[in-house]
């Protein structure tokens, strides 16, 4: 007797589209001055399951005293609230952010928005 088909993911598999979707989800959210968004500007630094299958994301800001810290999470919510069946957010100051954390094509985009982006390197 062969064993019946399902079309249902495995619960890793699942678990690893979960957290690859929340990722793909933030490079839509941006910071509201600099105008790139949170992924590219390297101030994600962990998405993860915790023990109840919540999606943790672990973030920091280029300050922690962002005025805007609220219109960030609204606009984080507007695009995982579909997404991922649940999140919440751990805001890390530390590591602290630096310039050394903005990906290549975050460079870009902040070039192209007029800013002068250092290329140095820090260490954490």
């Amino acid at each position: 007797m062969t064993p019946p088909r399902t079309t249902a993911e495995p619960a890793g598999d699942e678990r690893m589209r979960q957290l690859q979707a929340a990722r793909d989800a933030l490079s839509y959210v941006f910071d509201p001055e600099l105008e790139v968004d949170l992924v590219n500007l390297g101030l994600v630094y962990g998405i993860e399951h915790d023990a109840d299958g919540t999606i943790v994301l672990t973030l920091t800001l280029t300050t922690p005293e962002c005025p805007l810290t609220h219109r960030i999470e609204q606009d984080i919510d507007f695009h995982l609230k579909h997404v991922v069946p649940a999140y919440r957010i751990s805001w890390v100051w530390i590591p602290r952010w630096h310039e050394g954390l903005i990906t290549e094509e975050g460079r870009d985009m902040l070039l192209t928005a007029g800013y002068r982006v250092s290329v140095r390197k820090f260490g954490l």
